[in-house]
């Protein structure tokens, strides 16, 4: 199937869409108990004319992922027929109740929208230490010299989004660097751990008792002292945040 090109005007609507939806969800979750959100934006350069664009909710996730999807999609499918016969996206998803990635293909098919699994393994979400996750990797793909108009409307309306809860993270990217990303309260918890662990490093790296190092690399599961201290941010993060997770934790 190929992969046709959408009116920017139209991915534009799309993506502010889903970005509304992330935001409303964090906004609920965030009642009462404080969790750690993160929604990212990111433009893939997949060949010199054009960006596929993926967006990432990192510390939510639903269980009905088709009924999300109407919610998003409908609206545009229905009405247009650039839609008809094709793949929108490929979704990935892990919640709460389940340890593993599940990748979905959505469809626009004689009228209805459905959810078929990819057979493709590769991992399309790179943040590996949230416990949940949903991410829309649209299957259009955006004009090159469109790319500026885009990112000054996605940028505008995250910065009305940042307002409406502050506690979530914000991220841009035009692969993998980053243009945008605000601060947040949560950001001070860990750059506390940054600190501690750098600390903790430092008295395991000077230590003159090779006993004492080879005790610490086997309670932190690393070989040598250069990977001290994120084996120590692995430890120390969770603690503050139990939405934090890391491959290999228990």
């Amino acid at each position: 199937m190929d992969t046709a090109i959408w009116d920017t005007n139209l991915l534009v609507h799309i993506v502010k869409k889903i970005l509304r939806h992330f935001e409303e969800w964090n906004s609920k979750a965030s009642f009462g108990k404080v969790k750690y959100n993160c929604i990212d934006v990111t433009l893939l350069k997949n060949d010199p004319m054009h960006y596929t664009i993926q967006l990432t909710n990192y510390g939510q996730s639903v269980n009905d992922i088709l009924s999300f999807s109407r919610e998003i999609f409908w609206n545009f499918v229905a009405a247009d027929a650039v839609f008809k016969n094709s793949l929108i996206a490929t979704v990935c998803s892990q919640n709460e109740r389940s340890n593993c990635q599940e990748t979905l293909d959505l469809h626009f098919t004689r009228n209805r929208l459905s959810l078929i699994r990819n057979k493709n393994d590769t991992n399309l979400v790179n943040f590996f230490c949230q416990k949940t996750y949903l991410s829309f990797l649209l299957k259009n793909r955006l004009i090159f010299c469109d790319k500026e108009k885009f990112m000054s409307i996605i940028l505008n309306e995250i910065v009305l989004l940042q307002r409406i809860n502050f506690y979530t993270k914000f991220t841009v990217h035009v692969n993998q660097n980053m243009l945008y990303n605000n601060y947040i309260a949560l950001d001070y918890d860990y750059k506390l751990c940054q600190v501690l662990a750098i600390a903790l490093t430092n008295v395991v790296k000077q230590s003159l008792s090779v006993k004492f190092k080879e005790n610490c690399f086997s309670m932190l599961n690393v070989e040598n002292s250069h990977e001290v201290e994120t084996a120590i941010m692995i430890k120390l993060i969770p603690l503050i945040h139990e939405n934090y997770t890391f491959p290999g934790d228990n």
